[in-house]
């Protein structure tokens, strides 16, 4: 049967179309060499918040744990911010036809930290690992798409799927949980491998202590020659932003994560350096569909017309992000123009009248000053309709596990994360997507983003994301507050900090980081 290659040993381009229409650009102007990295050092990394598990099938989404996955990990497969990847430990991808059958074939001479050989067998104990329903991953609906997982070869993994599925590197290969864990490091550490990771990653774990600090170090067998440049990286939990900066400022740590970007700004003036990102993401409140009053579509859409979105971005960040208008990237294609609620409290108003019962009830926030912030301006908005929201503060861990695990909330703010490729939908609202915790369901809504998701005819997936999108922007399933955003901050002799990836404003790849003595 014919295969389409799609990732080769470099990268895959969006289409051979456009590689092969651009112009070839002109000689850009000679740059100055790039300082020559120093090997060696310690960093020091303040997290915004202490990382739940290092185990990929565990919930490890938050960016401080992701920050560390990359360091004790590698991806199968790099996806990039325009929606096309670069090989990893996975060399190539190539589909069949009906894009049911995916073929993977892997980096070879890779071994995890604790000697284990990389190998298919070990992808392959993995994905069936985060099968299985004891190991309660969130990714459970995700990967039951796959029918099969077969290991022709040591360095070949073919998966098997119960339908076509045309964004699967992207959704399932690409994804966190596909970093791939030494199969023998978790059969020793049973329940443990969360705060015992072994991975193929740059750095390799040397101290998990919980509620201080996660120490890495180098990995000296590390595949990617010459890699990493520093020796330690000790990661330290400190979830108050102002304790984070006054420790970088102090000279206790040496580059921090922040999901707030007034920070970057105070930095900046202080002689430090900083990165402010805007991602493929929304900051937003999670709504749950089962129970009253949140089962009422009119009730949901009073909430989100009574969002000033342009006041909310002017209080939260002086003006620097921009409002959140529905779960697609600025520019998308696939938007379809869809008529996302406005700002309009008379409307509100009209809506709350005709749903004819008081509507109060809890809000779940993160006990950080950001979170009590955002959850107090939606507060009054709410309140000038003639809705009371009583705010309930938790930290992370707590409000993962009453949101994301337990489902056991009425309204929640919370991060959204968009995909490059739209599919992405499909988790977050599909009726079975792994991601709606909302319990939303909207049958027509279901129909196309399932049709969408096994056909990779750029029409019919262009027509049915964008006639889905429409249905949301009715339904209004949750309420978008504004982009999500995010920065790194370090001290000036910190170098080569890259940029964000799509998936993380504030997650953050040490490997070609060095320390400028």
């Amino acid at each position: 049967m014919r295969t389409q290659r799609l990732l080769g040993a470099g990268f895959c381009a969006l289409t051979l179309a456009q590689s092969l229409a651009a112009p070839a650009p002109a000689a850009p102007a000679p740059a100055a060499p790039a300082p020559t990295p120093q090997a060696g050092g310690t960093l020091n990394v303040g997290l915004y918040a202490q990382p739940a598990t290092l185990d990929p099938a565990g919930r490890s989404g938050d960016a401080g744990s992701q920050a560390v996955l990359y360091a004790v990990y590698d991806p199968l497969i790099d996806i990039q911010r325009d929606g096309s990847y670069h090989s990893a430990l996975a060399t190539s991808v190539e589909r069949s036809p009906d894009s049911r059958r995916w073929t993977v074939t892997l980096r070879q001479g890779v071994r995890f930290h604790d000697g284990t050989p990389f190998n298919a067998q070990a992808v392959a104990a993995h994905f069936k690992r985060l099968a299985d329903p004891d190991t309660r991953c969130t990714c459970l609906p995700t990967v039951q798409a796959i029918t099969a997982i077969e290991t022709p070869a040591s360095d070949t993994v073919v998966f098997r799927l119960a339908s076509g599925w045309a964004s699967f590197p992207a959704q399932v290969l690409g994804a966190s949980f596909a970093f791939i864990p030494s199969p023998t490091a978790v059969a020793a550490a049973g329940a443990d491998y969360g705060i015992r990771p072994v991975g193929t990653g740059p750095f390799k774990l040397v101290q998990f202590t919980r509620g201080d600090r996660i120490v890495v170090e180098r990995n000296a067998a590390y595949w990617r020659a010459g890699l990493p440049h520093l020796e330690r990286i000790v990661f330290r939990p400190l979830p108050d932003e102002q304790t984070r900066l006054q420790s970088l400022r102090a000279g206790d740590i040496d580059l921090m994560q922040t999901i707030n970007p007034l920070q970057a700004e105070q930095a900046r003036a202080a002689g430090l350096q900083a990165r402010i990102n805007i991602g493929l993401g929304s900051q937003m409140v999670v709504l749950d569909h089962s129970r009253a009053p949140f089962s009422d579509p009119r009730v949901r859409r009073a909430l989100a017309l009574a969002v000033n979105r342009e006041a909310f971005v002017k209080l939260m960040t002086n003006g620097i992000c921009r409002p959140g208008q529905g779960p697609l990237g600025e520019g998308s294609p696939y938007d379809g123009q869809a008529p996302w609620p406005g700002y309009d409290p008379k409307t509100a108003r009209e809506l709350l009248a005709a749903y004819g019962k008081p509507v109060a009830f809890e809000l779940l926030t993160l006990a950080s000053p950001e979170g009590r912030k955002q959850a107090e301006i939606l507060q009054r908005m709410w309140r000038a309709v003639g809705v009371q929201a009583r705010l309930a503060p938790l930290d992370l861990p707590q409000l993962i596990d009453r949101v994301l695990v337990k489902k056991n909330f009425e309204a929640a703010t919370w991060v959204a994360q968009e995909y490059p490729d739209p599919d992405g939908l499909f988790e977050g609202f599909h009726s079975r997507g792994r991601f709606n915790y909302m319990r939303y369901a909207n049958p027509q809504l279901d129909a196309l983003l399932e049709l969408a998701r096994v056909n990779a005819d750029p029409k019919v997936r262009l027509e049915s994301y964008q006639q889905a999108n429409r249905i949301l922007a009715e339904d209004a399933p949750v309420i978008f507050l504004m982009r999500k955003i995010g920065a790194i901050i370090h001290k000036p002799s910190v170098r080569n900090v890259p940029p964000a990836q799509w998936a993380g404003v504030q997650i953050f790849r040490a490997t070609e980081i060095w320390l400028q003595k």
